[in-house]
This record gives C-alpha cells, structure tokens and sequence, in this order.
C-alpha cells in the first residue's frame, strides 16, 4: 500500500470528523423543525383555484363545536335571506374563509359562492358583503367524517405544507361538499383548501 494513502487513511476520520458532527446538528435542527404530526394517511393534491363572487357574513365564536356548527348556520341563514332578496343562485358548494383561529376563539367568513355580483350597490350597514375568493395555487385534502374532525386534517395538511417547503399564501378554507341535513355524519365530504407559494 502506498504510504501516503496509509497517512491518510489514518488521517481521514479526524479530518471529516467536524463536518459530520456539524452535520448531524443541522439535520438534527432540520428534523426538530418540522411539526410533530403524522400526516402519512393523508392524500394531498396541488391545485389552481379560480376566484368565486361570494355573498358572505363575517362571524366568529368561541372554538366549541356546538357554538361552531350553530354560528356557521346562523350565518348561513343571513346570507340565504340576503340572495333571495338579490335573487342570486348558489354556484357551488358552501364554503367558511378561516381568519382567525386562537386563544379567544374562532374567526371566519361563513361564505356561500353564487352566480352574480348584485345589481344594486350593498348597503355599508348590510351584514352580509360580497367578495371575491383566492385565486393562485393551493394545497387541497379532502376530509371525510364529522367536523368535529376537521382540526386534526387541517393540522395534517399544515405539516405536509412545513415538510414540502410550501409557505401559506392566504387564509385557509373549507368547502363543504357533503349536505349534513341528509348525509351521515361519517360520510360527510369536506374538502380543506390552504392557499401556498
């Protein structure tokens, strides 16, 4: 064997011996990094979303699931009245605009897609407004089961995001494809949407 190989060989350990170990740090941060859930059962596709004109009423409440589910109702109560009065269609399914969901509770725009902006201007006291939704690319996962849920596939979907170097580009929604007046509760559809660049 040549001797200066043998050198090295001898000397090879202790000359990549801190780059390994610093290394196994940044990988050892890389991996602390990522949120702790397991979202392997989770089916996610990347979409294009277009924009919809929504009538919609900005509510919120505390993060219980019966004063969730009773508030999204009432709202989308309001804005029923509010397209019968402008004689507007529903386009798709129901839809609720996540922003806000912390310590004090749970904001949201409780929004129902339709086929026309008003003819009439809205009135500024009018609680119920029209907007147009997001439009750009998207993480979308489909949820199926109560709504109760919901919170932990939303928190799958998050994760997936951290781990695929996907930023969120806008606030999430949640399109409920299912009808829960004539849909079991375990085959309820829910497709959760998370605006990303």
């Amino acid at each position: 064997m040549n001797p200066v190989s043998r050198y090295f060989g001898l000397m090879f350990d202790k000359m990549i011996e801190k780059d390994y170990e610093k290394g196994l740090q940044g990988l050892k941060k890389l991996a602390e990094s990522f949120p702790k859930i397991d979202f392997s059962d989770l089916q996610v596709e990347e979409v294009q979303v277009t924009p919809m004109t929504v009538a919609y009423v900005a509510a919120s409440c505390s993060k219980d699931h019966q004063e969730i589910a009773k508030t999204i109702g009432a709202s989308y109560a309001q804005v029923g009245k509010f397209m019968a009065s402008h004689k507007l269609k529903q386009a798709s399914a129901p839809i609720t605009i996540d922003t806000r969901w912390d310590d004090s509770g749970y904001g949201f725009d409780a929004a129902i897609p339709v086929d026309r902006a008003p003819a009439a201007p809205i009135p500024a006291d009018s609680p119920v407004k029209v907007k147009q939704t997001y439009s750009g690319k998207a993480l979308k996962a489909v949820h199926t089961g109560p709504y109760v849920n919901l919170e932990t596939t939303f928190r799958k979907l998050r994760a997936y995001a951290a781990t695929h170097g996907y930023e969120a580009a806008a606030p999430p929604w949640d399109e409920y494809v299912s009808d829960p007046g004539n849909t079991p509760e375990v085959q309820l559809i829910t497709h959760i949407f998370l605006p990303v660049k």
